[in-house]
């Protein structure tokens, strides 16, 4: 499995706003919408979903929207294109990542991550990845109890909070039980309306 954040290049934080996973084996790809994706700020496609309350986008409309965003087969000079890309085959999946998605329609592209980032975890990985991807959810954790804990010495509500920091408070309440990975906008947002300063650490 190999995951991809879909991101805006604009701006110069380049957020995400899905999370592509691309079965390699199976040739299949799925799209999950981020919570903090909003109407207007996603790929058009992906509009629709929002405007109905989806954030899972299945494997049939996953494919089409990477279609839309590749050359067709029948295009003159694919040959050229495929071989500028270094593949010796027509495969959308192929295709997409070897351009990053990237398109003049609009201005999204793809980021690989790895699959603990995206919050992904599997129960037949070898245990030293197991121990990462718990690690993952540990700090997933430690990161929202913090803001919890920043939120209540401020006496501040979690509508409260959400409102002042630009986001929906049931995302608030779901970074807060560590149900979701934020983004570094997103903690930078938090921070900015808590009066904190955000610092990230590798030890």
């Amino acid at each position: 499995m190999r995951v991809f954040e879909i991101a805006n290049a604009r701006g110069r934080k380049k957020a995400a706003v899905a999370v592509l996973h691309y079965n390699e084996q199976a040739r299949t790809a799925e799209i999950d919408l981020l919570p903090e994706a909003a109407i207007g700020r996603v790929p058009a496609m992906f509009n629709r979903y929002l405007e109905l309350g989806e954030r899972h986008i299945d494997a049939a409309w996953t494919l089409r929207w990477i279609q839309e965003r590749i050359p067709p087969p029948s295009r003159h000079n694919i040959q050229g294109i495929l071989e500028a890309l270094q593949l010796d085959d027509y495969d959308p999946y192929a295709l997409v990542i070897a351009s990053k998605g990237v398109c003049s329609q609009d201005d999204f592209f793809l980021r690989e991550i790895t699959l603990e980032a995206a919050g992904t975890t599997r129960e037949d990985a070898p245990a030293g990845e197991q121990r990462y991807e718990y690690a993952v959810v540990s700090l997933r954790q430690s990161v929202g109890e913090q803001i919890a804990a920043a939120r209540k010495q401020r006496g501040l509500t979690q509508k409260e909070l959400a409102w002042r920091a630009g986001i929906q408070q049931c995302m608030l309440s779901k970074l807060e039980r560590g149900l979701c990975n934020p983004t570094l906008e997103t903690l930078e947002c938090l921070a900015e309306a808590l009066g904190a300063n955000l610092q990230v650490r590798f030890s």
